[in-house]
């Protein structure tokens, strides 16, 4: 680990190299009541590496995922030097309890956007190395909390990160960390470009999980007020971070199709005959109630949001669409059964018009009747226009108005 970075032990302190250790297994007799802190604190640093085993059970409406990872953990602490020819220069404690802990300072790491970890997929074992090299791995399967942005849903990507707490803040004035440099272990698996990292291979049926060139790693700090002096400090915190792009099949499949086809079925049924009301209102109205319907279904899919989303836009064009395409039927059928009342009404006033009772024509109805039968004609005329051009028309504004909102919204598109 000398080309890590991790500075060597003081000559002064080789006199603990002396001890020899009969371990049995457990933490060294000789390590009990050491100091809180290494002996070289003033210099101390960590460096971390990380493997992702798989990220599973990736929640919408939770805005959460499953991570099966494995942290290690390197630094050198010069107090815990011991004879090389001591159990091979190595010592090795699995599972070590919480008083084992207590023989030796070691990192309290933590994982900020953690909600929850499964005790019985835990474990840690910690190897000691005759020179104080001490190496620390936590293997654990952890829910986290991931902030999801549905903007672009069902296209959408998310960006997702893991803020991870080197120590406590006891230890924050004198911890350094960062990331490990490349490895050529490849008994790991394949390793990010620049160190640290290393991802097996992930499958997901909803989601494309990057490979290891994916994802990204950082150093930074996160200010918290020290326990011990009450006065502010920063820890210093290690950043992984990658992206969740959804899959869009499912969605194309079982609801864009569906709307669309759902949609062009009561465009089609404008070239029917009107006259045939219960078909033109079926043709209409069934495929309206099924959009709205499925619209709902996959609405529960993602939690409840002020924004609108891609599929909001995406069906309320087409659900206002498959309305309007309704209310012109509506429109249509009430031109042409007014038309026919109105011109009922208009042969009975021509009929009444053409007598020569002079009653009628000395009390003013003949000239009542007049004023209204241009009423009826004028009414009447407009009605025939709107039965005549109505439909027509709007068979050319729906599929203008389709097209045109189709590109609008498909400039979104993520397949």
């Amino acid at each position: 680990m000398e080309d890590e970075g991790l500075p060597s032990c003081p000559e002064y302190l080789n006199h603990l190299r002396e001890r020899h250790l009969d371990t049995g297994g457990r933490m060294p007799l000789q390590w009990t009541n050491l100091p809180r802190q290494p002996y070289n604190r003033k210099n101390f640093t960590v460096i971390a590496q990380v493997r992702i085993g798989t990220v599973f059970d990736v929640n919408s409406k939770k805005q959460e995922y499953t991570v099966q990872m494995g942290i290690d953990w390197f630094w050198r602490d010069c107090s815990l030097q011991f004879n090389r020819s001591s159990n091979d220069g190595m010592v090795r404690v699995e599972d070590p309890g919480g008083e084992d802990l207590k023989h030796f300072w070691h990192l309290n790491p933590r994982i900020r956007e953690t909600e929850h970890t499964e005790d019985d997929m835990r474990s840690l074992h910690v190897t000691f190395v005759w020179d104080g090299l001490v190496i620390f791995r936590e293997r654990f399967t952890s829910t986290m909390k991931c902030p999801f942005d549905f903007f672009n849903y069902p296209f959408d990507r998310q960006n997702c990160t893991m803020h991870i707490d080197v120590s406590d803040a006891e230890t924050g004035d004198f911890l350094k960390a960062r990331w490990r440099g490349p490895s050529n272990d490849d008994s790991m698996g394949h390793s990010h470009p620049y160190g640290g990292l290393f991802v097996d291979p992930i499958q997901n049926m909803e989601w494309t999980i990057p490979d290891v060139e994916g994802w990204n790693f950082s150093v930074g700090d996160h200010p918290k007020v020290l326990p011990a002096s009450r006065q502010p400090g920063k820890l210093p915190t290690l950043t992984l971070s990658f992206t969740l792009t959804r899959r869009s099949h499912f969605m194309v499949v079982n609801l864009i199709i569906p709307t669309i086809l759902m949609l062009a079925m009561s465009y089609f049924g404008l070239f029917m005959d009107r006259a045939a009301a219960p078909a033109r209102t079926c043709v209409h109205l069934t495929p309206l109630l099924i959009m709205v319907n499925r619209w709902s279904s996959f609405a529960q899919r993602i939690p409840p949001t002020d924004i609108m989303t891609w599929m909001d836009e995406f069906m309320l064009v087409h659900i206002c669409l498959g309305s309007l395409q309704l209310l012109e039927y509506c429109i249509v059928n009430w031109a042409m059964h007014r038309a026919k009342s109105l011109e009922a009404a208009a042969k009975s006033l021509g009929s009444y018009s053409s007598s020569n009772d002079a009653e009628a024509i000395s009390d003013g109805r003949q000239l009542g009747s007049s004023l209204h039968r241009r009423i009826i004609r004028f009414e009447l005329s407009i009605v025939l226009y709107i039965e005549k051009w109505l439909e027509p028309a709007s068979r050319v504004v729906f599929l203008v108005a389709y097209v045109l909102a189709s590109i609008l919204l498909f400039q979104y598109w993520r397949p």
